[in-house]
């Protein structure tokens, strides 16, 4: 019953953790995201789509080849993009 959560998810597998997210939203309970996706298409569409939570850190590591074609809109304060793979056990222990 901790307050802080994390879910870690590669590729399509974010979309449980996006539930999760709207679930823990209402809650006192944070829920952080930590994603690691290869897909530039898949990154651009959550990150022009997807409402992420104010309350956790949305933490996106994208491992592609080509760029990503950031939305026009700002992204949330909360939300990072990263190129390249995380070291998760720094990367979690950080927002923990």
């Amino acid at each position: 019953d901790s307050e802080f959560l994390v879910a870690v998810a590669s590729g399509i597998g974010v979309t449980p953790a996006i539930s999760l997210i709207k679930q823990y939203s209402c809650t006192s309970r944070r829920l952080n995201l930590v994603w690691i996706c290869r897909d530039a298409g898949l990154v651009e569409h959550f990150l022009e789509n997807v409402e992420f939570s104010s309350d956790g850190y949305s933490l996106i590591y994208y491992t592609g080849k080509r760029s990503i074609i950031l939305p026009e809109k700002k992204l949330p304060s909360n939300v990072f993009l990263f190129n390249g793979r995380p070291n998760l056990e720094r990367t979690i222990s950080g927002i923990i």
